[in-house]
């Protein structure tokens, strides 16, 4: 090949890289200003609702987001009714399947194809479709039939957590498992976002591999990798534990105007730890004794979940979208 011409397809792959990293950076600035008007218009809104909102601002935002990382090749062979089937009907963060290909590479991208060979022998499984459906019955009874089953001076955080509790299994075990097997039948080999947390051997395992895989991933590609390339893979980590700690504090400590702070101090807690996984003694150690990791990592992630789920969140927010929706029938004492 002529140099002028090696010349001309670098000039050309660089263009593209720098109009994608231009794209993204107005992605993200007006996912922020999206965040910064509806910050102005939280007194026109009930917490509850109002949480709602920076979370659709939030997920759609992410979505928009996936898109301008993926290259134009791929943004082409995105159809328009995959492309609203990603858009509105699957919660997952990697348009990738829905085109054939993921926004990820390397040995990550070899698993990821691996594990999609696996899930093409099991499209019409029936154990996804059974579960999905045992935890959204399990989820809805605990919503609505286990707060009301409780004694009249039930304390708010026990009626709080079992609600919390419920809309977890409800939706992400139960709605989630559901459409993930609809688009497996369909034929678009999608992951299960939350895959059995409570097997997780270790805490990096648990992040990373089973609860959210979908923020997982997104991070992954757009706030892990751009910033380990100048600060290196530790402090990366560390910033996606950060970055977590500050769309959980928009979505709860904001809406429920106090707490702020408890859902930041939690990711950097479980930031610290996975830090503590890397040190070799830790991995030697849990590699000897594999139920300490499965000891660690549940302890690292429920101890402090009440920095999370704080009073605030769960007096202003939580309960009175419960009143709202028929789950607790009157105030309780605290």
């Amino acid at each position: 090949m002529e140099p002028t011409l090696l010349t001309s397809d670098r000039t050309g792959l660089s263009q593209m890289h720098e109009s994608r990293r231009l794209a993204l950076v107005g992605g993200w600035v007006l996912l922020f200003l999206v965040l910064g008007l509806l910050w102005s218009l939280r007194s026109l809104f009930e917490p509850w609702w109002w949480m709602r909102f920076v979370a659709f601002a939030i997920f759609f935002g992410f979505k928009l987001l996936t898109l301008l990382h993926l290259d134009a090749t791929s943004r082409q062979r995105l159809s328009p009714s995959r492309l609203a089937a990603y858009f509105f009907l699957w919660p997952g963060l990697c348009p990738g399947v829905f085109v054939g290909q993921t926004l990820l590479s390397g040995a990550r991208q070899e698993r990821l194809a691996h594990s999609q060979q696996c899930l093409a022998h099991s499209l019409h499984s029936r154990s996804l479709w059974a579960n999905g459906c045992l935890q959204l019955v399990v989820g809805a009874i605990a919503i609505w039939a286990a707060p009301r089953w409780l004694p009249a001076n039930s304390p708010t955080w026990l009626r709080a957590w079992t609600g919390m509790v419920g809309f977890s299994l409800l939706v992400h075990f139960g709605l989630f498992d559901l459409l993930a097997a609809f688009w497996r039948t369909m034929g678009i080999p999608v992951e299960k976002l939350f895959s059995n947390p409570w097997r997780s051997v270790s805490l990096t395992d648990f992040w990373s591999n089973r609860w959210n895989r979908s923020f997982s991933e997104f991070c992954r590609s757009l706030v892990f990798w751009p910033l380990a390339r100048h600060w290196g893979s530790r402090w990366a980590s560390f910033a996606v534990f950060a970055f977590s700690g500050f769309v959980h504090e928009m979505m709860i400590s904001a809406p429920a105007r106090g707490g702020y702070g408890g859902p930041m101090i939690y990711f950097v807690v479980n930031g610290l730890a996975v830090q503590i996984e890397t040190l070799s003694g830790w991995r030697k150690l849990a590699q000897r004794l594999p139920v300490l990791g499965r000891i660690w990592a549940m302890t690292v992630v429920l101890v402090p979940l009440p920095l999370l789920f704080h009073g605030p969140f769960q007096t202003r927010v939580v309960l009175p979208f419960w009143t709202a929706i028929g789950a607790v029938a009157e105030p309780v004492n605290s």
